[in-house]
């Protein structure tokens, strides 16, 4: 796959070296899929701003990375993401409160949701444990959603007196509509699997402990498919969220056109006149 080739599947990046165990975000390529491990288990992988900066890195380096077909996040121990570190302040510490520079500097740290929502490749993450808060929000702007019977699912900004953020409130609107958001939101209710699963919050329900394994197992899946398909596809759901019917159409009919001149699909043709499975190569 090259940045050039395909203007609905850019290219997204690993880095070339390991980063250190001890970093927030452990990264490693697969034969075309780059997993992402929240590393942070002593503290449940809640969402601090360095994590959020590591993530943001990881992502903008995969668009130079034309060896990366699809995208895999998990957590590192016991849960998936408990939620974000905020402290509250003291009566002493707002007076020297910056109100618009905490608040930019936040809004660039939520990137991250976008960047996982319409990035070209397939996005999957692998649930376990506590999912709440920014946690939520990051499952929520992926692809597919694998989740394991322990996974608890939470909106939780309520119980701490905060509003929310990293679109969480965006993609609860979109999955459920508004009025099941708002209730989530405002009663910050904890959903079992077997729920989440009901509401179309997850895509799929493994055992207890085989999350990581079954969302490998599929991502891997997606890495070797037709990648230029994928990131079609995506673009086009995308219009849909947001544009008109015929918007939708044109986009529909502009990427379908486009996905005919690909490698990938005569050679889809090709294995089935021939009787085999296909062998894409993401162009």
């Amino acid at each position: 796959m090259h940045p050039t080739s395909n203007p609905c599947a850019a290219p997204m990046t690993a880095s070339e070296e390991e980063p250190p165990v001890d970093s927030p975000l452990m990264s490693s390529l697969h034969r075309g899929l780059l997993v992402l491990t929240l590393n942070r288990p002593a503290r449940n992988n809640a969402l601090n701003a360095e994590l959020a900066e590591a993530l943001l890195q990881a992502f903008s380096e995969a668009r130079r990375d034309d060896r990366v077909r699809a995208i895999l996040i998990q957590g590192a121990g016991d849960h998936f993401c408990i939620g974000g570190e905020f402290d509250a302040l003291s009566d002493k510490t707002r007076w020297a409160f910056d109100f618009s520079r905490k608040t930019a500097d936040l809004r660039r740290l939520m990137e991250v949701s976008r960047m996982i929502h319409e990035t070209p490749l397939p996005v999957v993450t692998a649930l376990k444990g506590r999912v709440t808060g920014p946690g939520l929000a990051l499952a929520l702007a992926s692809d597919i959603r694998i989740a394991d019977e322990s996974t608890w699912l939470s909106t939780g900004y309520a119980r701490f007196g905060l509003s929310g953020g990293y679109g969480g409130v965006y993609f609860l609107t979109r999955l459920l509509g508004s009025a099941r958001a708002r209730e989530m939101l405002l009663l910050s209710p904890d959903l079992s699997v077997a729920e989440s699963l009901n509401m179309g919050l997850v895509t799929r329900v493994v055992p207890s402990g085989a999350a990581d394994k079954e969302a490998f197992d599929l991502a891997m899946s997606l890495a070797d498919g037709p990648t230029t398909s994928f990131g079609c596809i995506k673009q086009n759901v995308s219009m849909a969220e947001q544009g008109s019917i015929g918007e939708t159409l044109d986009m529909e009919a502009e990427n379908h056109v486009l996905c005919t001149l690909t490698a990938d699909h005569r050679e889809a043709n090709t294995a089935i006149r021939e009787g085999r499975d296909p062998e894409f190569i993401g162009l």
